[in-house]
């Protein structure tokens, strides 16, 4: 899988950076393709989902409740952005702390499901997040990403891949 990690100037803010993940092979990105997706059906939970980015960007920063935690496996910072009670939307996001997130993709988790993984497009989803948290993992192990301004930014290589050189 070939991607890019690139920082949102609209969403970021003060409080918190996000960043949105290039994806070569769909020629867009993850969120962007979650929103489009779902754009028909749950066009006032994506409003509500935009607005609550916004707000963690600019007023309020990456506040452990605005998140369902540990949605992958332990220590992958995986987890799902919570909107409102009677939404349906789930959207997946690697969370650093509150200072900076990184947006994955999601899809419609019926409130009848207890998790996930029983849902073929939501376990897709969420893997493909996780992969992505790997790789950002093993980035900074090997000392190619690092944080920067106060934690609230990555510094170096940003584009991940196969065909890496």
């Amino acid at each position: 899988m070939k991607f890019e990690l690139v920082k949102d100037p609209e969403l970021s803010g003060k409080e918190c950076t996000i960043y949105q993940v290039y994806l070569e092979e769909k020629d867009d990105y993850l969120y962007n393709l979650f929103m489009a997706e779902n754009e028909e059906e749950y066009g006032t939970e994506l409003d509500d989902i935009d607005d609550r980015l916004y707000t963690i960007g600019h007023e309020n920063g990456a506040r452990e409740h605005y998140f369902k935690l540990r949605e992958g496996k332990l220590g992958d910072l995986v987890c799902a952005l919570y909107d409102k009670p009677n939404s349906n939307l789930r959207l997946y996001c690697i969370r650093f702390g509150m200072d900076l997130i990184v947006l994955g993709g999601g899809g419609m988790k019926p409130k009848s499901v207890r998790a996930y993984q029983e849902v073929p497009k939501l376990n897709e989803e969420a893997k493909i997040v996780k992969a992505i948290s790997q790789a950002i993992y093993e980035r900074q192990k090997d000392g190619e990403l690092k944080f920067v301004n106060l934690g609230k930014e990555f510094s170096g290589n940003l584009k991940f891949g196969d065909d890496e050189e």
